[in-house]
């Protein structure tokens, strides 16, 4: 897609699932890699960035229930969980500094906006 000019932004993907499933669920981190290779046709669709946005684990759960709506069953999963897939980002993260920004998310959203615009100008996306 990046040949033909277009930008797709997604909100989960490869290392959503890594996060989640594997750091989170405890399913094999190998399994997962091949199962995220397969997914995106062997590799073909990888994305050039990924931002995550990080929030200690408490003030992310707080937030979740200021907005007042119905908890789903992801949001309802133990904090232990929830610091596991955390864990999992920072990790993923660490791993892959080229690729995968950590956004403190506990800054403003003028900040955060900031910081985002500012990564996406320096690898000419904007």
């Amino acid at each position: 897609l990046k040949e033909k000019g277009y930008i797709v932004i997604l909100d989960r993907f490869l290392d959503s699932t890594t996060a989640y499933q594997g750091y989170g669920r405890g399913i094999d981190l190998d399994i997962i890699k091949k199962l995220n290779y397969f997914a995106t046709l062997s590799g073909k669709y990888i994305p050039d960035i990924t931002f995550f946005i990080d929030l200690a684990v408490e003030k992310s759960l707080g937030r979740i229930l200021s907005r007042g709506e119905e908890i789903n069953r992801m949001e309802s999963s133990k904090m232990e969980f929830f610091e596991k897939v955390r864990n999992g980002f920072l990790e993923i993260s660490q791993q892959e500094h080229e690729r995968v920004f950590r956004i403190d998310g506990s800054e403003t959203v003028e900040n955060v906006f900031r910081q985002i615009e500012t990564i996406l100008k320096s690898r000419n996306f904007l």
